[in-house]
């Protein structure tokens, strides 16, 4: 007899499998389920329950969200020792925190953060960029994106901080919907506006 799953576990499996389709397709946005309506802290936590549990750490600048990621039992930490940063909004003083993320090493490039930062797809005003890397179809929709809500510096800080295997993989979180870039994708920024 097969176990079954509860809706909670099915929900966490469905948010799981949605990451890492993303981080395997960078570019290709990727449904989690829930509403698409719903408060977009809600998506913050969904995924913290599908990624963090006892042996695992977070850091947020959010204390609401705090407190709701500290209920799967993951332990709160600064950002220098958090695998996990939650950025439901990302503002300019928390690049400070960005910085500070864990690259790993070239023993252990496993040990590099993953940052979770809420922002727009598709907005007129968005930045626009062009990836290339491994799991990227070279001029597919998928190869450029449009974002906005993310300070330019934050692209700087990643193309600065990420040597290859070393570096942290990020989503970009617009309500249900997110984009993985995983360390291996290169992002360059279009000095033109998007059409």
């Amino acid at each position: 007899m097969r176990p079954t799953q509860t809706a909670t576990e099915a929900a966490s499996r469905a948010t799981f499998l949605a990451l890492m389709g993303a981080l395997s397709r960078p570019g290709m946005i990727h449904s989690l389920p829930g509403d698409p309506q719903g408060d977009e802290l809600r998506t913050f936590v969904a995924i913290g329950k599908a990624l963090l549990d006892l042996e695992t750490s977070y850091y947020t600048p959010e204390a609401l969200l705090s407190r709701k990621l500290a209920l799967t039992g993951a332990k709160g930490r600064n950002p220098a020792q958090a695998a996990y940063h939650f950025y439901p909004h990302l503002y300019a003083e928390d690049l400070t925190a960005i910085e500070q993320a864990s690259v790993g090493d070239y023993l252990y490039p496993d040990r590099g953060a993953t940052v979770m930062i809420g922002c727009r797809f598709g907005e007129r005003a968005g930045q626009c960029m062009q990836l290339s890397g491994p799991g990227v179809l070279n001029q597919s929709p998928e190869s450029r994106i449009q974002v906005s809500d993310v300070p330019l510096e934050f692209w700087r800080q990643r193309a600065r901080r990420i040597h290859y295997p070393m570096g942290f993989d990020a989503y970009l979180i617009d309500g249900q919907k997110v984009i993985g870039l995983p360390r291996s994708t290169k992002v360059e920024l279009e000095a033109v506006p998007c059409m």
